[in-house]
C-alpha cells in the first residue's frame, strides 16, 4: 500500500512587472505546488498559490494646459499707434508632479489705434 503525500509549495517566483507606471498598479508573484506535489490522495498545498501587492503609487505627471485667452486690454495710445495685450493662465490644468509647463506664450500683443493724431 502506498502512503499519501501531502503537497508543499516550492519557492515564490519573482514579482511581475507593475501593471501601471504611476497612480497605483499591481504586481503578482506565484509559487507551484510541486515540492512535493500531492500524491496518492494526499492533501493539496496549504495557503495561496499567489500574492499581490500595490506598486507605483506615486501620482502621474500632469502636463500644463492653458485656459482661455482673456480679453484684449485697452490700447496704450489714443492715436499714432499703441499696443494691446491679452493673457491666459497655465491652470487648465496647472503642471503637477513633474509634468511639462504649458506650451507656447502666456500673452499676445497687437497694434492698435494706428491712425494719425489730429492736428
Amino acid at each position: 500500500m502506498l502512503l499519501s503525500v501531502d503537497g508543499q509549495y516550492g519557492e515564490w517566483g519573482a514579482w511581475s512587472n507593475c501593471t501601471e507606471l504611476c497612480s497605483g498598479g499591481t504586481q503578482l508573484r506565484m509559487r507551484t505546488c510541486d515540492n512535493p506535489a500531492p500524491a496518492y490522495g494526499g492533501a493539496d498545498c496549504p495557503g495561496p498559490a499567489n500574492k499581490t501587492r500595490s506598486c507605483n503609487e506615486h501620482p502621474c505627471p500632469v502636463d500644463g494646459q492653458y485656459g482661455e485667452w482673456g480679453a484684449w486690454s485697452n490700447c496704450t495710445e489714443l492715436c499714432s499707434g499703441g499696443t494691446q495685450l491679452r493673457m491666459r493662465t497655465c491652470d487648465n490644468p496647472a503642471p503637477a508632479y513633474g509634468g511639462a509647463d504649458c506650451p507656447g506664450p502666456a500673452n499676445k500683443t497687437r497694434s492698435c489705434n494706428e491712425h494719425s493724431c489730429p492736428g
